[in-house]
């Protein structure tokens, strides 16, 4: 996870800010109450007891700001740098991740590898077939999945497939939308060709997300590899037919 990785300086500078965070919220409240008896009594203990917890609520959130806020920045830009490698089960593929993401076995059952970052609705899957088994080329392979992901999609929508090259692997890519169980989703689908399998690279978000996810889904598929497999990159220039 995100903070089991910082370093532990970052981590003693959240943990005063957390402490110096609660303190100041602590004092205000306490420096309400002053407020309100200095006011009432008119008392000179009661206007300095205000005037003394003002001054401690801004400094324990002066403290928070200064030791807390850059340290927090720092930790969302670095959560967003793809150099965290990921293996699959069989130790055969590998994918390269934001350091932010953590492996999620759970997101899909027939998955080879399953991760993301669950605040910020970034998914990612890996799951693998034989070309053997199939009996299927890359296009046809593209074309069959996509078909079936359409078909458990409420309001669907597909774009054109995109030939690309993934390393020295030939790729398709396509965006597709709709609704899961009434919740809108966004997916970037990509089929690799590395020889002896096909392999797709399954990210997804929510719409409101995609602008910025989307180039950090295609910067994560852009470091697939399989081991042991090169397989010169052929991708088509004519369009595909469906």
């Amino acid at each position: 996870m995100i903070l089991a990785e910082l370093s532990q300086k970052t981590s003693e500078a959240l943990t005063i800010t957390g402490v110096s965070a609660l303190i100041g919220f602590a004092v205000s409240v306490f420096f309400i109450v002053a407020l309100i008896k200095a006011c009432g009594k008119k008392t000179r203990a009661w206007v300095v007891i205000c005037c003394l917890s003002a001054v401690l609520s801004l400094a324990a959130f002066g403290v928070a700001g200064v030791y807390g806020f850059p340290e927090i920045q720092k930790m969302l830009l670095e959560a967003d740098k793809v150099d965290k490698v990921l293996t699959s089960k069989s130790g055969r593929l590998m994918i390269t991740v934001p350091r932010g993401w953590s492996t999620m076995p759970d997101l899909n059952e027939d998955a080879d590898l399953g991760a993301g970052n669950l605040l910020r609705e970034q998914y990612m899957v890996l799951i693998t077939e034989s070309k053997k088994e199939l009996n299927m080329e890359l296009e046809p392979f593209a074309n069959l999945i996509v078909g079936e992901m359409m078909k458990t999609l409420t309001n669907g929508s597909q774009s054109e497939f995109k030939p690309l090259t993934i390393g020295s692997y030939s790729a398709l890519r396509c965006r597709l939308t709709g609704k899961v169980d009434n919740i809108d989703i966004v997916y970037q689908h990509t089929s690799v060709d590395t020889g002896d399998t096909l392999t797709q690279i399954l990210c997804w978000t929510l719409p409101g997300r995609e602008a910025k996810t989307f180039p950090l889904f295609e910067e994560v598929a852009a470091t697939f590899k399989v081991k042991g497999t090169v397989s010169p990159a052929t991708p088509s220039a004519a369009p595909l037919q469906k």
